[in-house]
């Protein structure tokens, strides 16, 4: 699956290394997971699997991710369109605070929805010290259970569970 970011002007060096992390902490994960694709960064292409825009300002909405399937009756992602906020309520988000949103986002471009453990990555919402501080959330194994649900994709897409559950 291939990944393209970019970045508008003014956007650090820094905050598109900490989204080529996030990346990396996926591909770590879906390492384990049977039939996950691998996450592939392309660059100098106008077209990629999924594309990740990155801004400078933002309002209170740290990211959003909208996936799109080939049709409505596959699982198969055609395109997923990501965008990242460099700031929330002005202030600008922390590198640690840029990789949580990224890894969250791209969660749910895998294929994940959000988890009702405030301490998930999948969580819908983020506590200022892990967006503006330096409060790494990580992949957790409650992610990965989701993606072993996901992966690999069914023929029918009723047969990916509603819920995982997780302890």
């Amino acid at each position: 699956m291939t990944v393209l970011i970019k970045a508008a002007g003014g956007v650090t060096s820094q905050a598109i290394l900490d989204v080529e992390a996030a990346i990396s902490d996926w591909n770590a994960v879906r390492a384990q997971v049977n039939g996950a694709p691998e996450l592939v960064l392309v660059s100098g292409v106008r077209k990629a699997d999924i594309i990740i825009q990155m801004k400078v300002g933002g309002g209170s909405v740290l990211g959003s991710a909208l996936p799109r399937t080939s049709t409505p009756f596959t699982c198969e992602l055609k395109i997923a369109s990501i965008q990242l906020s460099g700031k929330a309520f002005g202030l600008a988000l922390s590198s640690v605070g840029t990789r949580n949103v990224a890894r969250h986002e791209i969660g749910h471009a895998l294929g994940l929805g959000h988890s009702d453990d405030p301490n998930d990555l999948m969580h819908p919402t983020f506590e200022s010290s892990e967006f503006l501080g330096d409060v790494d959330v990580p992949i957790s194994q409650c992610d990965q259970n989701g993606l072993e649900a996901v992966y690999p994709l069914p023929t029918a897409c009723s047969a990916i569970p509603d819920l995982v559950s997780c302890p």
